[in-house]
């Protein structure tokens, strides 16, 4: 009877050091599991950040004209390069403009979230206060920005 006891007791800390070895390789697995996950969704995110950056500095934007008529109209002709460019907010004197169109080939709508062909031209207007003489535009797209300046035209 001591003999078999001795035995259950070697069988019972095989059993014991057995189990502990596959509790900690399970624990050891998952954690390696879950840093090899962020891992890749680190690297995913950096993709798509560098994809992102690719893109937007690529949308070419540049100013053609930029003028005041004679009913306080603000008129802006800009230009694009290589790629579309995604129109996101226009300021005037530091004042978001709310009141703008942008018409490009035959499409005509507001500035928000319009779209400019590549290699195309696009004619913004806005209207301004009766007492505007000189205006500093501000032009945010996908790409960043531009800055002209603006000035009434008058008879000469």
């Amino acid at each position: 009877m001591a003999a078999s006891r001795g035995k259950l007791r070697g069988v019972s800390e095989i059993v014991s050091a057995a189990l502990l070895v596959i509790i900690v390789v399970s624990v050891g697995a998952f954690v390696v599991a879950r840093i090899l996950e962020t891992i890749g969704y680190g690297i995913h995110a950096g993709e798509r950040q560098v994809l992102k950056t690719m893109i937007s500095t690529r949308q070419a934007v540049a100013p053609a004209l930029a003028y005041i008529d004679a009913n306080n109209t603000l008129h802006v002709v800009i230009v694009t390069g290589d790629y579309p460019v995604e129109l996101t907010a226009l300021y005037i004197n530091g004042s978001i403009a709310t009141n703008c169109n942008v018409t490009s080939g035959n499409t005509t709508g507001p500035l928000e979230g319009f779209v400019v062909p590549y290699y195309s031209l696009a004619h913004i207007q806005c209207s301004l206060p009766a007492d505007t003489k000189l205006a500093e535009v501000t032009l945010y797209h996908g790409g960043g920005g531009i800055a002209v300046f603006a000035r009434k035209l008058t008879a000469a």
